[in-house]
């Protein structure tokens, strides 16, 4: 926001991420969750004069995270839904992420993770990542599973 408290327009760019993305100071990065529940990140983007001015959306390059979540130990499928949350600021982040077992059992896996970038300048997750495994319960309904909301206290 200027000072005068009006939003200025810095640009028409389209972020790859699906759903919220969370500014990394450290990292000098945005950071969110891209498709087929990759960690995707950008550079922060500093203001062109000309960008301002540009009719079309423009793609931002994006760097892929090196790590890529593995699959769930109860089940082969790929996700009902997932979130990426941020845990506080910095680089610290959560990945929920539901699961359907069977018709009728569902897990929830919470995985929590810090990122980096490693020797060769990648971002990756290292050694930081932590996964957790619970049962839903069977009253939750399948359209909650596809958009999971969580928050961080």
């Amino acid at each position: 926001m200027e000072g005068d408290g009006e939003w200025k327009r810095h640009g028409r760019w389209r972020m790859p991420f699906i759903g919220r993305a969370y500014f990394v100071p450290e990292l000098d990065l945005w950071v969110g969750l891209g498709k087929h529940r990759r960690i995707f990140a950008i550079d922060v983007v500093s203001e062109e004069p000309d960008a301002v001015h540009v009719e079309r959306y423009v793609d931002l390059p994006f760097k892929v995270c090196v790590d890529k979540p593995s699959c769930c130990h109860f089940t082969d499928q790929e996700p009902i839904g997932a979130t990426l949350l941020s845990m506080g600021g910095g680089s610290t982040f959560c990945l929920l992420e539901y699961f359907g077992v069977n018709e009728m059992e569902r897990i929830m896996r919470l995985m929590t993770f810090s990122l980096k970038y490693d020797k060769y300048g990648d971002l990756t997750m290292g050694k930081s990542i932590q996964t957790r495994y619970n049962r839903v319960p069977s009253e939750v309904s399948l359209s909650t599973l596809k958009t999971p909301v969580a928050f961080w206290m």
